[in-house]
């Protein structure tokens, strides 16, 4: 049935997306070289000469038992035999993950972040522990339940698990705040979690870094997007940085509208000023100037002074920098207003559920780091990756309380099929340091339909590509997002 207007409220939690895009296409920007793989065959892998063989004692002669329900995990055979789920969505044997996660393991650059006592922290011997914070503040208004978000690791659990081990995801309410959000991670760092995730949030998540590196905490932290900041040694996001978002946004508008007067309005925060900064500076660096730049404030209500100086200026392109929320309201006040310009920007389903035939005269363009989704919506722009949303959408009808899908549940899945992935790759016996051994080292790969990504350049922050979207009709949907370029060098 065609969407008819009015808000259909999706998250701007946007949670724990760590990953994203979908397959790559040609266009005019150049694209990453390469095809998204899970990784190498084990025969492509060197050998370890590891064993999987029990553990004998050499006094007794006995084989050694192992550990306790619940203790730091090590390998054992309960966890190397049956079958488990692939992040591929195959089914296949742990002994033949474990084989593969030990060729991978040959070689790898030492990392030491964190001594042999709480390396394994959260990796027991029967359950992984995973903790995020989100704004759960907003979770039943936003149509993105706890359960609904967990879909991906209930299909996991379903399917055995991860080396016999269950997937333990909770999340703590960060209320969208950056002091809130601190008090979250302590509440995650209470449940002792392998890892503690974090959903998109550009003021939140430096709070968190922050917090992160104080002796006293130091978890894994693997996080949305954030500005570039190297120092945080224990913080690491698979998408690109909030500067390099300014600096693809800006070359976009230079490739697709280099003709036109363009104009700029930004959210005023130290989190988001970096974007504005590599943005202004790409444009500049190519002899080009906006013809306005505008900045707004968190929660601004009222655009009508901005929309006005943009008008005057003639801008025909718009580079709106702000969250979905106050996008979507400032172009609803300029459609009021009888300023039509094209507007390029962080694309939402709620962008497009709400504006509807708004967001398509003319049509909006996005830049992301993820793929776009339609409930119910395959083939055509969608079908290079029409097969992963079929599953996903199975998995809604099977364990969500939603009665459909939306784009921040999709990439939440895909995220977490990513991390499906790297855990295979870590091993039975996996711990911390050798997860981020794995992601620095190069060898753990983009999972289809994710985009290629690569830590080996700076150690913490892997996007090296992006989207650009569109909006279209689609026939009996309405107004949504769709594929235009993907998988773009940034």
């Amino acid at each position: 049935m065609k969407r008819t207007g009015g808000f259909r409220w999706v998250s701007v939690v946007a949670m724990i997306a760590l990953v994203g895009t979908a397959a790559c296409s040609g266009g005019p920007l150049p694209t990453a070289g390469g095809t998204a793989s899970p990784g190498a065959t084990v025969a492509d892998l060197p050998s370890s000469g590891a064993s999987s063989s029990p553990e004998v004692d050499a006094k007794t002669g006995k084989t050694k038992k192992g550990p306790k329900k619940g203790s730091p995990a090590g390998t054992s055979q309960e966890h190397t035999t049956g079958t488990t789920v692939s992040a591929s969505g195959e089914t296949v044997s742990n002994e033949e993950q474990a084989e593969r996660s030990r060729k991978l393991a040959k070689g790898l650059p030492p990392v030491n972040l964190w001594p042999e006592a709480t390396a394994q922290m959260g990796f027991t011997d029967d359950k992984i522990v995973f903790c995020s914070h989100a704004a759960l503040t907003f979770a039943q208004v936003f149509d993105t339940r706890i359960e609904d978000l967990n879909i991906y690791w209930e299909m996991v659990n379903a399917s055995g698990g991860i080396y016999g081990r269950r997937v333990e995801m909770t999340y703590e309410d960060d209320a969208y705040r950056p002091d809130q959000a601190v008090t979250a991670a302590e509440a995650c760092k209470a449940k002792n979690p392998f890892i503690l995730f974090g959903g998109i949030g550009f003021d939140q998540i430096p709070a968190v870094r922050a917090w992160n590196e104080q002796s006293q905490n130091r978890l894994l932290y693997i996080h949305h997007m954030a500005r570039q900041d190297l120092e945080k040694q224990y913080s690491f996001s698979f998408f690109p940085s909030v500067e390099q978002a300014g600096t693809f946004a800006a070359r976009w508008l230079m490739s697709a509208h280099s003709g036109d007067v363009i104009g700029a309005v930004w959210r005023q925060s130290e989190a988001w000023e970096p974007g504005h900064t590599t943005f202004k500076s790409t444009l500049e660096s190519a002899g080009l100037e906006l013809a306005a730049d505008l900045p707004v404030q968190k929660d601004q209500a009222v655009y009508t002074q901005q929309i006005a100086e943009l008008q005057s200026q003639n801008v025909e392109t718009v580079f709106l920098w702000e969250n979905a929320l106050g996008a979507t309201e400032f172009i609803a006040q300029a459609k009021r207003q009888d300023y039509h310009p094209t507007y390029v920007v962080f694309p939402f389903q709620l962008e497009t559920d709400t504006l509807q035939e708004d967001s398509l005269d003319p049509p909006m363009e996005g830049v992301a780091f993820w793929p776009p989704y339609a409930p119910g919506v395959r083939g055509g722009p969608y079908a290079p990756y029409t097969d992963e949303i079929i599953k996903f959408e199975a998995a809604i009808n099977e364990y969500a309380t939603a009665d459909e899908g939306n784009d921040i549940l999709f990439m939440t899945w895909l995220a977490y099929k990513q991390m499906h992935q790297l855990l295979l790759d870590c091993g039975p016996d996996c711990d911390r340091n050798r997860l981020v051994a794995l992601m620095i080292s190069g060898r753990h790969k983009a999972v289809s339909p994710n985009c290629p990504f690569d830590f080996t350049a700076n150690g913490h922050v892997a996007g090296l590509t992006g989207n650009i979207f569109k909006a279209i009709d689609v026939d009996g949907y309405g107004a949504a997002w769709a594929p235009f370029k993907t998988c773009v060098r940034i």
